[in-house]
């Protein structure tokens, strides 16, 4: 895709406020030409509301929406170079999937129908239904019926295609079938997507960014392997993946290594580059399920906690195992099912242990001593 790096949407410390409630405080990004950007996050964290903005359904109390370099702020949504996807299609059922696709052309005085005929099928074929183009609608399956919104948002080409949870009314197969041909189709037209979602794992599996929020703000923005491996606030170590967070005290800092207590009285020591933490700071440690082992005793070589293993749940290829410490922490862990040792049994005795790299550390404690979070079982699989 040409010209990869230019802005196609910038937010200028955008806010928007419904008197007294702000719903969106000082969003301040920019999406990028021909890129999957995705705004992830709970219902009501102001995702949907700052898509509206872009899209122009909605205007900013404060700061300015730039498409492609000119200020939108007050321009109707008719007059922006963005389409909108929402989660009902909308298609016309009265007419056949040709004329549904055509009809954003045709209300171009100037384009002729020869060409016209050409971009509708052009644009029918890169969504796979050039062979239903005589077919109405209801002749047509939920995520074909989706395929063609599509093809009517992208036919005229605009800057940037809007999506607002457009796969939630699909079933689990068909949804995951749909994240792949999404991502196929943007890949093929070179258009910037932005996609509102509050699914961890599309999110994860379609898109070149993320920006997570939560009540109104932008919490971080990263490629996916990023905000999964190195989070920078403890809302989004919780809500990208599966996380152990256990709170902790800082001991000492040396060579690049902290060296932590949980309140559980456990030693952890911690890889970081940061020099922002202070001895006696209060902390959090974050250890990823898939990284977490178990073994008859820890080992010298990373670390780890002892418990007793009160569940095993087989989940096909893996096995997740939950074990719970001393103080009533429980602590999970994602395992091939495959290798899992026979002595690892529900009631006994074991370790969960992990390589060196694997604990990582963040400012402040979870509202709960020793929260666990497994919002998503299989991210880790996407990256």
């Amino acid at each position: 895709m040409a010209d990869e790096q230019r802005a196609v949407i910038e937010l200028d410390h955008v806010q928007k406020a419904y008197g007294d409630f702000v719903a969106v405080h000082d969003a301040n990004f920019s999406i990028g030409n021909g890129e999957f950007f995705a705004m992830l996050g709970p219902s009501g964290c102001g995702k949907t509301t700052t898509l509206k903005m872009i899209a122009g359904f909605e205007q900013p109390t404060a700061g300015r929406v730039l498409l492609d370099g000119v200020d939108v702020s007050s321009v109707p949504p008719y007059r922006r170079n963005v389409n909108t996807v929402f989660q009902q299609y909308a298609l016309f059922p009265h007419m056949n999937v040709f004329d549904n696709v055509a009809f954003g052309p045709r209300s171009v005085k100037k384009m002729d129908e020869a060409r016209i005929k050409k971009d509708v099928m052009e644009m029918l074929e890169v969504v796979r239904l050039d062979k239903f183009a005589s077919r109405k609608p209801s002749q047509l399956s939920g995520g074909q019926q989706q395929r063609v919104a599509l093809a009517r948002a992208l036919v005229n080409l605009p800057s940037a295609l809007l999506l607002d949870e457009p796969l939630a009314a699909l079933d689990l197969k068909l949804r995951e079938a749909m994240q792949i041909e999404l991502k196929r189709i943007q890949r093929e037209v070179g258009i910037s997507f932005v996609f509102v979602t509050h699914d961890q794992g599309e999110a994860i599996t379609m898109s070149d960014r993320i920006a997570v929020m939560s009540e109104g703000v932008v919490e971080q923005i990263g490629t996916p392997t990023d905000i999964y491996r190195a989070p920078k606030s403890l809302f989004v170590a919780g809500f990208i993946g599966s996380a152990n967070l256990l709170p902790a005290i800082v001991e000492s800092s040396a060579a690049g290594v902290l060296h932590v207590r949980t309140t559980d009285g456990v030693g952890i020591r911690v890889p970081t580059s940061s020099t922002t933490f202070s001895i006696g700071q209060q902390v959090c440690v974050m250890l990823r399920p898939e990284r977490l082992q178990p073994a008859q005793a820890v080992t010298e070589a990373g670390g780890g906690l002892e418990g007793t293993l009160t569940d095993l749940v087989y989940q096909g290829a893996t096995a997740r195992l939950l074990v719970r410490q001393g103080d009533g922490t429980e602590l999970s862990a994602l395992v091939d099912a495959t290798t899992l040792p026979t002595w690892v049994q529900p009631g006994s005795k074991l370790s969960l242990v992990w390589a060196p790299d694997c604990p990582y550390v963040l400012a402040g404690w979870p509202d709960r001593a020793g929260a666990t979070t497994t919002n998503v079982d299989h991210v880790e699989a996407a990256l």
